[in-house]
C-alpha cells in the first residue's frame, strides 16, 4: 500500500463520520498548489473540508454536518456536491467545478440539496458547470443539469459569489424542482447554452402538487446564447420565483427576460430587464388548462427590448392566455434595425388580462403599438386596464392610447382605459376615469 493510501486509511479509522479516499489527481484537475484530491463522505457532525485538498466529490448524509473555508471541489460526476435528506453543508469561499462533457451527453450538477431537511449554504463561492458534447456538431439535451439544484424538500442558500453554466443544451444556472427551494442574494449568474435559462423553478405535473420556490435579491443575470436562453423561467402550478432588485440581460432569439406558464408565478420588484434578441419579450406569461394561467406581477421594474418583434410584455402565447399586472416601472421597446417594424409595448392576446398602474410605455418604429389587445376567445375578451399610465409611440402606423381631458379637473392625462380584445368572442369598450375615480 502506498503512503498516500495508508494515510487515507488512517484518517478513515480515526472517525466513523468521515471517509476520505485519496487519489493523486490534482495535476489532472489543474489545481495548482494542491497535492491530492479526496472524496468526502459525511454521516455525522464535525466533518471539515481541508482547504489544502481538492475533493473529487462531497456527499453529506442524514445527520451529517460538513463545513469548509476556501474549499476546492472538482470532478466529473452526476452529483459532485450532494446533500441528502437531513444533512447540512456550509461552505465559504469555495470553488466548485463539475465538468460532465462527454461524447454522448451526461447530466450533472455542481451543488444539490435533495430530500426533506437537506440544506446547503454557500457564501462568496464560485460554481462552474461545463456540459459540452466532445463530438463536434453534436448538440445533446440535458435534463436537470444545473450549477445549483434543490429538490424534494431540499433547500440551498447562496450569498455572494457566482454561478457559470455552459454546455451544448439545457445547461442552466440554478433550478428548484419538485418541492425544492433556493434563496440567492448578491449573486452573479451567467449561462452559455441554448435553452440555458439562468433561473428555473419547475414542477413535474405528474408528481402532484408541491411548492417549488426561488427567492432572488440583488442578483445579476446574463444569458449569452443566441437561442432561447431565458433569464427567469417558472413552469407549472406550484412553481414560483420572487425577484427583488434583480437585473436580467439576454441576447438571443426568444430569450425572454421572464417566462411563466401553466399556473406558475413570478413577482418582480424593482430591478431591470434588457433583451436584444428577436422576439425576445421582456416578460411572457401564458398557459391554461387544469394548471391555470401563468401570472407575473411587476412592481417598479424597468423593461427594455431592442430586438425585432420583441414586445415589452406579452400576455398570451401558443394559443393560451396569461396574466400580467404592472405597478409603476417603465417599458421601452426599440424594435429592430432601421426600416423594420417596431415592437409593441404591451401585447395581450387569447383572452389574457393585463393591468398597468402608474406605468410608462414608450415604443419606436413603424407599427409599434403602445398597448395592443388582440384575439379574444369564446370564453372571454382580451383585456388591458391602464390607470395613471402614459403611452408614447413614434413611427408610421404606430398607435397609442392618448390622454383625455377630465372636465372636472382640467388636466390632460391618461387615467383609466379598459380595452376589450379584438377577435372571436371579443368586444371593445373604452371607459375614461379621472384620478379620483369619477367618470369623465
Amino acid at each position: 500500500m502506498s503512503n498516500a493510501m495508508r494515510a487515507g486509511a488512517k484518517r478513515a479509522a480515526s472517525s466513523r463520520d468521515v471517509f476520505r479516499l485519496t487519489a493523486l489527481t490534482a495535476a489532472l484537475l489543474g489545481m495548482a498548489g494542491t497535492a491530492c484530491a479526496d472524496t468526502l463522505l459525511c454521516g455525522g457532525p464535525g466533518c471539515t473540508l481541508d482547504p489544502a485538498l481538492t475533493y473529487t466529490s462531497v456527499v453529506v448524509n442524514n445527520l451529517g454536518i460538513a463545513t469548509g473555508n476556501n474549499s476546492r471541489i472538482a470532478g466529473s460526476l452526476y452529483e459532485l456536491t450532494k446533500v441528502n435528506a437531513g444533512g447540512g453543508l456550509t461552505l465559504t469561499g469555495a470553488y466548485i467545478l463539475n465538468d460532465v462533457s462527454t461524447p454522448t451527453g451526461t447530466n450533472g450538477r455542481g451543488v444539490t440539496a435533495s430530500g426533506v431537511g437537506a440544506t446547503a449554504s454557500l457564501t462568496n463561492s464560485d460554481i462552474v458547470l461545463r456540459a459540452f458534447s466532445s463530438n463536434p456538431g453534436t448538440n445533446y439535451a440535458h435534463a436537470y443539469t444545473a450549477g445549483v439544484g434543490a429538490d424534494a424538500g431540499g433547500h440551498v442558500d447562496i450569498s455572494g459569489g457566482s454561478i457559470t453554466a455552459s454546455g451544448s443544451k439545457r445547461t442552466v444556472g440554478m433550478e428548484a424542482k419538485d418541492g425544492g427551494s433556493i434563496n440567492a442574494s448578491n449573486l452573479a449568474i451567467d449561462t452559455y447554452s441554448s435553452f440555458g435559462h439562468a433561473v428555473n423553478a419547475y414542477r413535474t405535473v405528474t408528481l402532484g402538487d408541491s411548492v417549488t420556490a426561488i427567492d432572488l435579491d440583488h442578483v445579476t443575470i446574463n444569458t449569452h446564447d443566441l437561442n432561447y436562453a431565458v433569464g427567469i423561467q417558472s413552469a407549472n402550478k406550484g412553481a414560483s420565483v420572487n425577484a427583488t432588485a434583480t437585473d436580467i440581460t439576454t441576447v438571443g432569439t426568444n430569450s425572454f427576460g421572464v417566462e411563466v406558464f401553466n399556473g406558475a408565478t413570478v413577482v418582480l420588484t424593482n430591478g431591470s430587464i434588457a433583451t436584444s434578441g428577436a422576439t425576445a419579450a421582456g416578460v411572457r406569461a401564458y398557459g391554461g388548462g387544469v394548471l391555470g394561467l401563468g401570472a407575473v406581477t411587476v412592481n417598479g421594474t424597468r423593461i427594455a427590448t431592442s430586438g425585432l418583434g420583441a414586445a415589452g410584455v406579452v400576455a398570451g402565447a401558443e394559443g393560451s392566455a396569461g396574466i400580467v399586472n404592472l405597478n409603476g416601472g417603465s417599458i421601452v421597446t426599440m424594435g429592430g434595425p432601421v426600416g423594420t417594424d417596431g415592437s409593441a409595448g404591451v401585447l395581450a392576446q387569447y383572452g389574457s388580462q393585463v393591468s398597468l398602474v402608474n406605468t410608462s410605455v414608450t415604443t419606436s418604429g413603424a407599427n409599434a403599438q403602445g398597448l395592443l389587445a388582440a384575439q379574444g376567445t369564446s370564453s372571454g375578451p382580451t383585456v388591458i386596464n391602464a390607470v395613471n399610465t402614459t403611452v408614447a409611440t413614434s413611427g408610421a402606423g404606430a398607435g397609442r392610447v392618448r390622454g383625455e381631458w377630465c372636465p372636472d379637473h382640467g388636466e390632460r392625462r391618461l387615467h383609466h382605459h379598459h380595452w376589450g380584445g379584438f377577435g372571436r368572442g371579443a368586444t371593445e369598450q373604452r371607459q375614461r376615469y379621472c384620478a379620483d375615480g369619477h367618470q369623465g
